[in-house]
């Protein structure tokens, strides 16, 4: 999902768009799902795509996600990379995967690299 400022009206919305522009948000479907199936997105900001299957580095950590660590992981796992003999070929990307209310120590996340 990609959000664009292509209003700006003073609404909540608008202010949001503002806030998360250039920010990219991607969700993984279910199997059972193809793309001609998936329900159709009510805001047209939202677009739906295929991406192609791809080889993933990844580490995974607990906690609150933040700048320094984001840094920190993405340090760590690229000298993975390079010390076992993969090239990174995309920047690396955070994932979180649980609500705000999470408590910290209970939180997943992950740093992704695009591999070769």
């Amino acid at each position: 999902m990609r959000l664009e400022d292509r209003r700006n009206d003073g609404s909540l919305r608008s202010q949001l768009r503002r806030a998360w522009q250039g920010l990219l948000m991607t969700f993984v479907m279910p199997t059972k799902y193809i793309l001609e199936t998936l329900p159709r997105p009510l805001d047209p900001l939202v677009e739906i795509s295929m991406i192609s299957p791809k080889r993933v580095a990844t580490i995974r950590f607990s906690g609150l996600m933040n700048k320094k660590k984001f840094v920190r992981y993405s340090t760590e796992l690229s000298n993975w990379i390079e010390s076992n003999g993969y090239t990174a070929v995309s920047p690396p990307r955070s994932a979180g995967y649980n609500p705000p209310w999470t408590l910290p120590p209970l939180r997943r996340n992950e740093i992704h690299i695009d591999i070769e």
